[in-house]
């Protein structure tokens, strides 16, 4: 077994890992699947060693009594399974992650001292050319079913039960046509105020994200980490001679959740001198150290050209499930783009944004009255409860506090954490303190009626949360 000590836990689906063990079929639309029916004939007639691996994980998987495989050990839920999850549309924001969690299951567990591993069999499947060729058409495909108007009704639903606070965005008319015209949602004019937007010397964040600066002097060719994500901006750019221009300078990463808006944003004022697009793999394995998180991703970058403050490098990397990127701007030294015009957006999927500068140039300059990031590490508790008889029932999730960084929702009804009962609403914000920062976390909750337990990963990326055009840094003048 592989400790995560060694294989740290990137942070999925815009930095939230999280399991509900609650089955999840009866939302999704289990009609045949090209992609399923070519893997059944891969397995079948060109690698039945591939089949038995496979079979093999499944029945590894389902000896843990709390295992999702425990009563799925077989091929045909597995195909069952894959069929569910290629028109899943996440009914809760919680709930984004669920297939994907259950599929990592087959190749990780935790431990009794609370660490994940992996399996060195779940390696070598997951690392096997075929399947992950066959891994990326049933993304493509699944893909497809989200820009579908079947995909459309979840969207729909997100919206009107209040899941988002839609006052800021653009509804169509009779709603929205699919869940990536929701997932790319355009925002009312004067949504999100430009801060100095006449001033060459403001950097504005580029999304609604979590923001935070790389602490180190950024080196063209060797990788160095930030808690506990590898970067290396040679392989980010895919050209050591791109990065040179950014050795010695710094960096700030930006991490978006399902529930923000998806299009991004020029962070300066300049034209654009290159353009690129970089891996086209579509899906993230979930063991780090194998991958090099983000800079083994489907990416895509701009090179943007500043009057005064040398060349800014603006790399968007798709992160987990399908991680579209999409950056249609082309590439014109004559025509300028300001600060705060939309340079392109992220279609359903994990995502996050790297910026590059060069040395001298970045003063980073996070607001002091900037929420926390929607993590565990968050500083306010972020709900009200109230005492009931189960233990303590949320009347409202503020999405910027601790309790929707463990993925709570209004409504559930808390009854542990990490093993300690809660009894009330005092009880709550007890067990919610007890929990420190980064810490992993395991609550058991009543939702909707029925019984769940929501498990999340020690964070292993803190950022700050701000609005899409607020400042966050001042750049010199090269």
């Amino acid at each position: 077994m592989k400790n995560a000590a060694n294989f740290v836990i990137a942070i999925l689906c815009c930095a939230s890992i999280m399991c509900i063990d609650v089955d999840v079929f009866a939302q999704s639309n289990t009609a045949a699947s090209p992609a399923v029916d070519e893997l059944k004939a891969l397995l079948d007639n060109k690698r039945p060693d591939l089949k038995h691996a496979l079979l093999k994980l499944i029945d590894a998987s389902a000896k843990d009594k709390n295992s999702y495989w425990h009563k799925r050990n077989s091929l045909e839920e597995f195909y069952r399974f894959l069929a569910a999850w290629r028109t899943y549309t996440p009914r809760t924001i919680a709930g984004a992650q669920d297939y994907s969690e259950r599929f990592k299951s087959l190749y990780r567990s935790k431990g009794h001292d609370n660490k994940t591993y992996y399996s060195d069999d779940g390696i070598s499947f997951m690392r096997d050319k075929d399947f992950t060729d066959w891994m990326q058409k049933f993304v493509r495909e699944r893909g497809v079913f989200m820009d579908s108007k079947e995909s459309a009704a979840a969207a729909n639903r997100w919206v009107d039960d209040g899941t988002i606070d839609m006052s800021s965005y653009q509804i169509p008319a009779g709603g929205f046509a699919s869940f990536n015209e929701f997932f790319t949602r355009r925002l009312k004019p004067g949504a999100r105020p430009i801060s100095d937007p006449n001033s060459a010397a403001a950097l504005i964040s580029p999304a609604d994200c979590r923001v935070s600066p790389i602490p180190y002097a950024l080196t063209s060719d060797r990788d160095f980490e930030v808690k506990g994500d590898t970067y290396n901006i040679a392989a980010l750019l895919g050209s050591v001679e791109l990065a040179e221009r950014f050795a010695g300078g710094a960096a700030i990463v930006c991490l978006l959740y399902p529930k923000d808006y998806h299009r991004f944003h020029a962070p300066v004022t300049g034209t654009i001198a290159a353009k690129g697009s970089l891996d086209d793999r579509h899906y993230y394995h979930g063991f780090k150290g194998l991958v090099k998180y983000f800079s083994e991703y489907h990416r895509a970058y701009y090179l943007i050209n500043t009057k005064n403050s040398g060349q800014v490098g603006f790399v968007a990397i798709g992160m987990s499930d399908i991680n579209s990127v999409n950056m249609p701007l082309p590439v014109d030294a004559r025509k300028e783009i300001r600060k705060g015009d939309e340079i392109g957006y992220f279609a359903y999927g994990g995502s996050g944004i790297v910026m590059l500068f060069e040395p001298g140039i970045l003063k980073p300059s996070l607001p002091p009255d900037s929420k926390r990031g929607r993590s565990p590490t968050g500083s306010t508790l972020g709900a009200a409860a109230v005492d009931d008889p189960a233990g303590a029932r949320l009347e409202s999730v503020d999405p910027s506090g601790r309790a929707a960084g463990f993925g709570l929702q209004k409504g559930d009804v808390v009854r542990r954490i990490n093993g300690r009962t809660v009894n009330g609403a005092a009880s709550f914000r007890k067990a919610v303190s007890a929990v420190a920062p980064d810490a992993p976390v395991s609550i058991h909750v009543l939702r909707d009626g029925r019984e769940a337990t929501i498990d999340r990963e020690a964070a292993s990326y803190v950022g700050r949360f701000v609005r899409m055009g607020t400042r966050i840094g001042t750049l010199s003048t090269k």
